[in-house]
């Protein structure tokens, strides 16, 4: 037998001795292919995985790109340098363009230029000054709509260190919340009209002849100037609202409201329903014989009505009994309410000498009618 033969006998023995251990070249071998495994597994799991993410990621892309787009207000991205970065359907829509490649990478001020732009007011440089949401109205022109009115909003965009690198701006249409603005605002002003207002006569009602009151009399104190007052009465209103009806007595009032109240004529003065056939004006800066005068043209005029009042024991028409007072706010120991209830003496004295004339309290005076300082209506015209 030859020496290889020799050989391989001896080594076949060797391996197949049960004395004898593995060969260290095939347990690496097996190791590697383990471990080659292994990596391969990773390899095609982290594959796996990356796959999976980017799958999320573009669906989330796609996602945010349907909700940005279905934003019913004009959005936009805008980075520090004022370009465009991203754009939805409805600020395409504001610009009238077609396609956002017409807008992206272009700057913000060329697309849509603004008073604002480049001045401290422009949104970015609010936002980079206060690092915070801005709010403001601004007005575009939109045919064929015209102007329309926008709620701008301005959130500053964060980069990963923290710095600004842009702001979101979005464009709200208040077209309608100005409409009811408007309305509630008009509502508020008929409402305020309405309680300052009597609602038969349309005259200033008690509640804005007593603010009236007060402060035109701590004005005129200051001042130091007159304060008069007239308060009037239709004589024997009750016999005429028995005899033809409160309907009637409902337009007596009125046409009687409607003779004072042109009666006077400056816009200072104040003319109110005092209360039931009471009127009263407030006439500041006005002396004891101006008071007169006037309330002597409102008793004319309501005489010349000639609206019949049959059952009145004065006259065949309506007629109207006057107080007038005057008095100088200045004075310490004298009150709004002394002014009204020295108006109401005259008024008084009025009805008790005869009704259809003028009565005058003057501070100091004491009543005056006919036969005093001044001679007044005395049941004639």
């Amino acid at each position: 037998m030859g020496q290889p033969a020799l050989r391989h006998q001896r080594s076949k023995a060797k391996k197949e001795s049960p004395g004898t251990g593995p060969n260290p070249r095939e347990s690496r071998l097996k190791e590697l292919e383990e471990e080659n495994r292994q990596l391969t597994e990773l390899f095609e799991d982290a594959i796996s995985r990356t796959n999976t993410l980017t799958l999320e990621v573009e669906i989330a892309r796609i996602e945010f790109e349907q909700i940005f787009n279905s934003v019913g207000d004009a959005t936009w991205v805008i980075n520090e340098h004022f370009g465009v970065i991203r754009i939805n359907r409805a600020f395409l829509d504001l610009l009238g363009l077609k396609t956002k490649e017409e807008a992206l990478a272009r700057k913000c001020h060329d697309l849509l230029p603004s008073p604002i732009c480049g001045t401290p007011q422009c949104p970015m440089e609010q936002v980079r000054r206060k690092k915070q949401r801005v709010e403001m109205e601004v007005v575009r022109s939109c045919p064929p709509k015209g102007a329309v009115p926008y709620l701008l909003t301005a959130m500053p965009l964060f980069g990963l260190a923290g710095e600004l690198v842009g702001i979101v701006e979005q464009f709200k249409d208040i077209t309608e919340i100005k409409r009811y603005q408007e309305e509630l605002e008009r509502a508020n002003r008929e409402l305020e009209q309405l309680a300052a207002v009597d609602a038969l006569t349309r005259l200033a009602n008690r509640r804005v002849f007593d603010e009236k009151l007060l402060y035109e009399w701590r004005r005129l104190k200051r001042e130091k100037k007159p304060f008069t007052m007239i308060l009037s009465d239709i004589d024997f209103f009750k016999k005429y609202n028995d005899h033809y009806g409160h309907l009637m007595g409902d337009e007596c009032l009125k046409e009687v409201a409607r003779e004072i109240q042109q009666c006077v004529r400056r816009p200072s003065d104040l003319v109110a329903r005092y209360g039931g056939e009471e009127f009263a004006v407030l006439l500041p800066d006005t002396p004891f014989e101006g008071g007169y005068l006037l309330a002597e043209r409102i008793r004319r005029a309501v005489w010349d009505m000639n609206r019949a009042h049959v059952c009145s024991e004065v006259s065949d028409r309506v007629t109207l009994s006057l107080g007038v007072a005057t008095m100088f706010p200045e004075e310490l120991s004298k009150s709004p309410e002394d002014l009204v209830q020295a108006a109401d003496t005259a008024l008084y004295a009025s009805k008790r000498e005869g009704r259809n004339r003028v009565t005058c309290f003057s501070q100091g005076d004491g009543p005056l009618s006919v036969g005093g300082r001044f001679v007044s209506g005395s049941g004639k015209g």
